[in-house]
């Protein structure tokens, strides 16, 4: 039994980000085990996903909001599983993926000692640990965002423009980050005055194919969805967005208005 443990206390220490990302694990299991009420943007989170697994017969839909953490966590809701308690462990499987993301990332872009202290860093970060217990958009969508970074930089564009839009499908400004990654890719090809070559463009194109083909399912429900309510189909492809928009400096008619 002692040359087991000394076994896996040995490989722990060879990789330190399963050890910080085991630690995070257990301390995140305390709060896990703890009554969990949901605060009015989780039960609202919550409520969409049964309106969407129930196909409208219970639960709730707020237009403005985001759709991919509800179709996310009401899986739990569809199984008959612990709606909130699985909910939030899908939050804390995201809060591990993005730890394990930004560790890539830096490893990649530097070394391993700075990705070590760029995973810990993240993973004892008092706001990041408190948002991985929220049933919330954030720590998802970074995860995302993230991994259209860390495949942005492996030259992976197919990848980066899709994990552009997921970020985007759970929460709508880090949409922006395709802009980013856009002007990136043509800010190098200007440097290297090869613009208008194929190989400089051709990753641009993969980047913006990717996210349209991921974000298409998004915009044609909304067409359908909202096309009878609305003035023309600019406004019904885009009703949520410019709902959110709208709202971000009205937040008490979030509801109402709708």
């Amino acid at each position: 039994m002692a040359k087991f443990f000394s076994k896996v206390k040995n490989w722990a220490v060879s990789r330190p980000i399963f050890l910080i990302v085991a630690l995070f694990a257990v301390a995140k299991l305390f709060f896990l085990l703890r009554y969990h009420l949901p605060i009015w943007d989780e039960a609202v989170y919550l409520g969409m996903g049964k309106y969407i697994y129930s196909l409208g017969s219970s639960g709730l839909w707020e237009i403005l909001r985001p759709p991919a953490l509800p179709l996310v966590t009401g899986i739990s809701w569809k199984l008959g599983l612990p709606h909130v308690f699985f909910s939030e462990v899908i939050i804390v499987l995201f809060g591990v993926g993005a730890i394990v993301l930004s560790y890539l990332i830096a490893n990649k872009l530097f070394n391993r000692k700075v990705a070590i202290l760029a995973a810990a860093l993240l993973a004892t970060s008092p706001w990041f640990f408190l948002y991985c217990s929220y049933i919330l958009t954030e720590v998802p969508s970074v995860v995302f965002a993230l991994l259209a970074i860390y495949a942005f930089i492996s030259r992976r564009y197919f990848l980066s423009g899709g994990g552009a839009a997921a970020a985007m499908l759970f929460k709508f400004p880090n949409g922006l980050l395709l802009a980013a990654i856009a002007a990136t890719i043509i800010a190098s090809a200007i440097i290297k005055k090869r613009l208008w070559q194929k190989s400089q463009l051709l990753p641009l194109i993969k980047v913006i194919a990717s996210f349209a083909l991921v974000t298409l399912p998004f915009f044609v429900f909304n067409y359908l969805f909202y096309r009878p309510f609305t003035s023309n189909a600019f406004d019904a492809i885009f009703r949520p967005l410019i709902l959110g928009a709208w709202h971000q400096s009205n937040p008490s008619k979030a509801i109402a208005s709708q």
